[in-house]
């Protein structure tokens, strides 16, 4: 009798690692909850941002597997994805299924993240400095400028130095609703104080049209009753060069590890041999 699951082993692979760096609505089976937080007319895949920050090491080890049918597994995954920017460790469980010849997610959980700077990190902003000092000028001077044009809640300015791919984004996917980004940002300035404080900022990575810078933020708002100071984290910062400079796209607070494998770790997995 053919074993479950014989000859899957790099279609499963395959589906593994394209979840993770894509996180495509295409990979999920139709009865996959994470449908019901999605836009189901909205093209995901191509307003996908695609980083140039490459990375130094990828790994996917399936931890366990256990396959229920010939069409449908549990596992347990531990991805590790390490650049010059980041070093981060997750640890998911998924379901997957089966379906008309095609491996596809139908059930996911995030366990555990582990995010930290990479051990030469110093290194590297100090090479950026040597070799590429007037770009990293430039990077950090266009990002001052966005935040500056934000806590004066200059709209035009703030959205001149907007990362265009994502006013794209959230414009098309806020269509059905005519809700812009220019809208949103209208909203915000009108009903919120909020502002951002960077400090201990220097460039990590510089390519074509990106680039990160790691720093420390503070974030405030008096109409929420957060003064400044109350809420200070570390993050990279990434920026996109269109229009000729630097562009805010977005920021990731790197203090933000959790660990639910007591919650959720499934002692019905085990690991087939």
């Amino acid at each position: 009798m053919t074993k479950y699951g014989y000859g899957q082993e790099q279609a499963i692979n395959e589906l593994l690692e394209k979840y993770y760096k894509t996180h495509s609505p295409k990979l999920l089976t139709g009865d996959n909850r994470e449908w019901l937080y999605l836009d189901h007319e909205f093209d995901y895949d191509a307003y996908r941002y695609v980083s140039e920050v490459p990375d130094r090491e990828f790994i996917v080890k399936i931890d366990s597997i256990k396959y229920t049918s010939a069409y449908e597994a549990s596992l347990q995954v531990t991805y590790t994805q390490n650049s010059q920017v980041l070093n981060q460790k997750d640890e998911m469980l998924f379901e997957i299924r089966n379906e008309g010849g095609e491996w596809k997610i139908s059930h996911s959980i995030w366990m555990s993240q582990q995010m930290d700077l990479p051990t030469d990190i110093d290194n590297t902003a100090s090479n950026i400095v040597e070799k590429q000092n007037k770009a990293q000028l430039a990077v950090l001077s266009d990002l001052k400028t966005y935040y500056k044009a934000y806590n004066e809640e200059n709209l035009d300015l703030t959205l001149q130095y907007t990362s265009p791919s994502f006013i794209r984004r959230w414009d098309a996917k806020m269509m059905k609703i005519d809700s812009t980004w220019e809208k949103y940002l209208r909203f915000n300035f009108d009903n919120s104080e909020t502002r951002y404080k960077l400090s201990k900022e220097r460039v990590v990575f510089i390519g074509e049209k990106d680039a990160v810078v790691q720093g420390m933020l503070d974030w405030s708002d008096s109409t929420e009753g957060v003064a400044e100071g109350d809420v200070v984290f570390e993050a990279l910062i990434y920026l996109e060069y269109a229009n000729g400079h630097w562009n805010y796209r977005t920021d990731l607070d790197i203090d933000q590890d959790y660990n639910y494998r007591e919650e959720y770790a499934p002692s019905s997995i085990q690991t087939e041999s």
